[in-house]
């Protein structure tokens, strides 16, 4: 599981990943081209859109090689999701409930590692302790956002077994893990979270609940658009919120530059830019911090538009069944969702994996209201 940046066994870690990823590529080509079957799958269009305009943005990126980068990170996903959706296998609720829960105790155990080996636990200010963990701390903590709620759900199953009551004081790792991650991206995320709690649970008006969703994003992105407009004007608050989000208004600022130039503002600069406009900006980083801002600078008002109805098909999805484990899943999705919207993570490698795994499961087992079928083994009648 682990994957430091100077660990002897990150090369095994990335020749496994590799090497599934290709397995299940040539998994999806053998049932179409031999066994004749159409893909399925409510995402299909979608993301073959964004893929293949994000690979028509090859004539104009800044750098192909990085455009190649993110398309080979961004399409595992997408190829996950697809392998899912189209086999012949059901993944039971508990299952995956059970794999975040044991997924989250071992990075909790890696945390305790670290923090051990510095001597601190509860005392630190910084994250710094935890630099090598999976090269970035900041995509670990995406794990936590969706990974927790929906681990969660094994206590709500009425499976007869009480012994999984036994696993309850490892939760405790794991919520000291969270706080460990020292993330202000994931704190933001379940925050948001939590907030969405009663309108999901007890409104349960699919329209206030997709509104409300749609509504805070545009409010971020605005309210960062407003903030650089105006950065001369109120260059207090623009520092205070800089310093207060490690520099990501900075970041936020140099890609809202860039969207003046009106080819940019539609097409995009190209995937796979962003490292390159923040380097020539004095940045290292690779990422612009936001899945928004990240979107709408590389792929332009196309490719945000197109991201935004793959999240609309998503959200309203999680609420077509009469499962408990919607509501879940959906928490899950949304600490995901607004974690990434201002930090790193969204389909990024192994956290796009998880990401449509866990739309996958849904769509493939979630879907009684359209099917007439419904999981007995996990449901749960209101």
């Amino acid at each position: 599981m682990s994957n430091f940046r100077a660990d002897k066994h990150q090369l095994v870690f990335q020749i496994v990943f590799g090497v599934l990823s290709i397995y299940l590529v040539f998994q999806l080509l053998y049932k179409c081209l031999y066994k004749k079957q159409k893909l399925k799958g409510k995402l299909l269009i979608p993301l073959i859109i964004f893929l293949g305009y994000s690979l028509i943005t090859f004539i104009w990126t800044v750098n192909v090689v990085s455009a190649i980068s993110r398309v080979s990170i961004i399409i595992q996903g997408y190829v996950l999701y697809l392998a899912l959706v189209n086999s012949d296998d059901k993944v039971e609720f508990k299952e995956i409930s059970w794999f975040f829960s044991l997924f989250l105790l071992t990075l909790s155990f890696e945390y305790i590692v670290i923090l051990a080996r510095a001597n601190v636990f509860f005392n630190f200010e910084t994250k710094y302790y935890l630099m090598d963990l999976w090269a970035n701390p900041n995509i670990v903590a995406t794990v936590f956002a969706i990974g927790f709620v929906p681990s969660l759900y094994k206590y709500f199953i009425k499976d007869g077994s009480k012994l999984k009551y036994l696993y309850l004081p490892l939760e405790i790792l794991i919520v000291y893990a969270i706080y460990a991650t020292q993330s202000k991206g994931l704190y933001f995320g379940l925050f948001v979270m939590i907030l969405m709690i009663p309108i999901i649970i007890l409104i349960k008006n699919k329209k206030l609940i997709l509104t409300s969703i749609y509504t805070i994003i545009f409010g971020f992105a605005g309210a960062m658009i407003l903030l650089v407009i105006f950065k001369d004007n109120f260059p207090e608050l623009f520092t205070k919120i800089d310093s207060f989000s490690s520099s990501r208004v900075r970041i936020y600022e140099i890609g809202i530059n860039e969207l003046k130039n009106p080819f940019t503002l539609y097409f995009g600069k190209g995937i796979g830019s962003t490292h390159h406009i923040l380097l020539d900006n004095g940045f290292s980083n690779f990422y612009f911090h936001s899945w928004f801002f990240q979107t709408l600078v590389n792929q332009g008002l196309i490719g945000i538009t197109i991201t935004l109805t793959n999240l609309y098909l998503i959200f309203k999805m999680c609420l077509n069944t009469k499962d408990k484990f919607k509501y879940f899943a959906y928490l899950g999705l949304i600490a995901y969702v607004f974690h990434t919207l201002i930090d790193v993570g969204y389909e990024y490698q192994f956290l796009g994996v998880m990401y449509y795994m866990l739309v996958a499961v849904l769509e493939k087992n979630l879907n009684p209201l359209e099917s007439g079928e419904a999981n007995e083994k996990t449901f749960i009648s209101s």
